[in-house]
């Protein structure tokens, strides 16, 4: 769960600073997921949730869809290290849970 705190409050950081900016997006979003997460009756039913509709579809489409959010992550903040390696283990996260959900 540390990886979804320190998202968060990075995330939080990055949001205040660039409050207009198309990029703090994701940010706002997995913001929202976190904060959801930690709220929710059941996170990990929440958790698994939130995988599922980042990863939809079958095996095929849930890889492809995975390396197409990490190509975009990466360019999107290759120049935010810090931001990029939360995102892609926060990624990896989910998609683990949702590979081993099915």
């Amino acid at each position: 769960m540390s990886t979804y705190t320190e998202l968060a409050s990075i995330g939080n950081k990055y949001i205040k600073s660039e409050k207009s900016s198309k990029t703090s997006y994701l940010i706002q979003d997995h913001v929202r997921y976190i904060k959801q997460t930690q709220i929710a009756k059941s996170p990990i039913a929440y958790m698994k949730f939130v995988a599922k509709k980042l990863f939809p579809g079958d095996k095929n489409t849930r890889d492809q869809t995975y390396t197409t959010k990490i190509a975009k992550i990466c360019e999107s903040y290759k120049n935010k290290p810090t931001l990029l390696s939360k995102f892609k283990a926060l990624f990896m996260l989910y998609y683990n849970l949702i590979k081993g959900s099915l």
